[in-house]
């Protein structure tokens, strides 16, 4: 048997916001969907949520590991037996290991519940909502289960399955602390894995594409995400490159700047070779000026 797993994948370093999140599970889903494979599905967890669990059960290191191994396997009952003198802390920590589904808002009503009893699950449970809300308004198919968040030690954030059936392709997540262990600068971090040698097996190969030179960089306003990305999808099925802009960043590759807006015009189009700029309310007419059509 194999013990090497072939890999491919992206990294997004130096960034850590949902919007950042949301763009590397939308990527993955992308390229999956680009191989013909439709019936993905995504399963996330949160591994700030679990050790924020794990501190709040106040165990000790060894103790951790073997206790969440446990629950992970489906013994809820354990946290009773470690913790009888606070019933409410068992019970908050079995409503967030029992949450499954596409539940946004029950994860809104236990941070409305634990906001007093568990202080220290708010940063964590903040950011989970504001990704689940991102794979909403992307209309990712996404499942919540903080039980399926195994090997979390290595991430600090989002983690991420993808899977066809009962098979595991691909996975990923975010991982803040990585870079630092590494003998790095303190460097926020998240990225994906696809699994090639499963997909290998279920995907049918028709031949290979010529590499893409033209390069947009795509600049989204905080109220415009989904038209956003929608806006990316679009460029990228006409044939361009597509990178997300993050804070104020530039990137001098990139032949055009577009910036998308909540209102009119919706977009903005900058041709970086002479700094002329265009501004239309279609991707219609930016795909015109682009010359895609």
């Amino acid at each position: 048997k194999s013990r090497e797993k072939w890999q491919c994948g992206a990294e997004l370093i130096g960034e850590n916001s949902v919007i950042t999140d949301g763009e590397l599970v939308a990527l993955a889903l992308d390229v999956l969907q680009r191989l013909g494979l439709t019936d993905v599905k995504v399963r996330i967890s949160h591994a700030g949520l679990i050790r924020a669990l794990l501190e709040e059960m106040e165990l000790s290191p060894q103790e951790k590991s073997r206790i969440f191994d446990q629950i992970l396997d489906g013994d809820l009952k354990i946290l009773a037996d470690i913790r009888p003198d606070k019933p409410e802390l068992v019970q908050a920590l079995s409503l967030l290991l029992k949450l499954k589904g596409k539940s946004p808002g029950l994860l809104k009503n236990i941070r409305v519940i634990s906001a007093k009893k568990l202080p220290r699950f708010k940063p964590s449970l903040d950011n989970f909502i504001g990704v689940v809300d991102m794979m909403e308004s992307l209309g990712c198919d996404y499942k919540i289960d903080l039980a399926s968040g195994k090997g979390f030690e290595y991430y600090t954030g989002i983690i991420f399955h993808l899977s066809i059936g009962k098979e595991i392709i691909g996975g990923g997540g975010r991982y803040d602390e990585l870079i630092p262990q590494m003998g790095g600068k303190d460097t926020p971090a998240a990225g994906f894995a696809l699994y090639m040698d499963d997909l290998m097996r279920i995907i049918e190969t028709e031949g290979i594409e010529e590499p893409i030179t033209k390069r947009v960089l795509l600049r989204i306003a905080a109220e415009a995400v989904k038209e956003g990305f929608k806006t990316a999808t679009m460029l990228r099925e006409a044939g361009m490159i597509v990178e997300l802009a993050l804070e104020e960043q530039q990137t001098a590759e990139c032949s055009w700047l577009l910036e998308v807006k909540a209102e009119s015009p919706v977009f903005v189009v900058t041709d970086k070779a002479n700094g002329s700029k265009s501004a239309v309310d279609s991707v219609k007419e930016v795909l015109d000026l682009l010359g895609c059509n």
